[in-house]
């Protein structure tokens, strides 16, 4: 989902991956992050976006 390098909300990934909630997505997302896999910005309020990393596409295309 994030591969084409839009900044997506945790909201909007939980959405597209039909996951059982958002701060599901959101935990997940976190430990991307720990990893460097993504990044994320903060946007309005309590809000963060995320992004693939550098790091994240590699570990896609040696996965694909």
């Amino acid at each position: 989902l994030l591969s084409d390098g839009r900044w997506r909300s945790a909201s909007e990934i939980a959405d597209e991956l039909r996951l059982p909630s958002v701060p599901h997505a959101s935990q997940l997302l976190h430990n991307y992050r720990e990893q460097r896999l993504v990044r994320s910005r903060k946007a309005k309020g309590r809000w963060r976006m995320y992004q693939i990393s550098e790091k994240g596409i590699d570990r896609l295309r040696r996965l694909g």
